[in-house]
């Protein structure tokens, strides 16, 4: 197996590979004279792994070949490359803290050429739809706000708005007055705390008022550097007011 193998590679490769196992003067030899100094190395190499295993790895190490070992480093890349972009077209959301989802997505070129060939120019947005419900049809959306993004684009931070809600993003294909949607990402619920939907009844507790304040201020009191925090303090000045 390991000869046929090294048949198949360049001289250049062969090469490469005798120098990585310390074969003198490789470049003086033939691809006959390589290949046969390359399998005796590796049939020795091969011999020791084997003798050094015990029994379970001897039974593991025959599902791999020692040569695609040597021909990986070789070539300084990995066997199985990677793509940088799948068939279908996807996104996904992701929580990173209350105020922030990251947002990534793959889109597959035939989808946009489909819709080129059927609408001519396209343009692209990231719609992120607000829910004051979970599980809902994006047509039962509370809110939503639209992102324009590139063909090229994969990924984008998205500023939550309101806590205490759940989000789904969408990718969308607009032309003029017509649009469609690609794909929809998973659902994420962006935490606001207990009293965060409850400004009004922890304003009638003083004692409640007066635990939360201590709790979002320091020994200084400075409040607490929080978008969480800042956003709840609005809330409770504004019904003051």
């Amino acid at each position: 197996m390991a000869e046929q193998h090294l048949e198949k590679m360049t001289l250049a490769r062969l090469r490469c590979i005798g120098r990585r196992l310390g074969i003198k003067d490789e470049e003086g030899l033939n691809r006959r004279e390589l290949v046969i100094a390359i399998e005796e190395i590796l049939e020795e190499r091969s011999d020791d792994r084997l003798r050094l295993n015990n029994e379970v790895m001897n039974l593991r190490g025959k599902k791999y070949d020692l040569i695609d070992d040597i021909c990986s480093e070789s070539q300084g890349e990995p066997l199985y490359d990677i793509p940088e972009s799948y068939a279908d077209t996807s996104v996904q959301m992701l929580l990173r803290d209350p105020h922030w989802a990251f947002v990534y997505w793959n889109l597959n070129p035939k989808d946009l050429e489909e819709e080129k060939e059927a609408r001519g120019e396209i343009g692209l947005v990231l719609r992120i739809h607000e829910f004051a419900h979970p599980r809902l049809p994006l047509t039962k959306c509370r809110n939503f706000f639209d992102i324009s993004i590139r063909e090229d684009d994969s990924s984008w931070y998205v500023n939550l708005l309101n806590l205490s809600r759940w989000y789904v993003a969408s990718i969308i294909a607009v032309s003029g007055d017509w649009s469609e949607v690609l794909a929809s990402s998973n659902e994420i619920f962006a935490p606001g705390g207990y009293w965060i939907d409850r400004v009004d009844e922890l304003k009638c507790s003083e004692r409640e008022l007066a635990l939360f304040h201590a709790a979002v201020t320091d020994f200084s009191g400075h409040e607490v550097d929080s978008m969480l925090v800042k956003t709840m303090l609005s809330e409770l000045g504004g019904s003051r007011q």
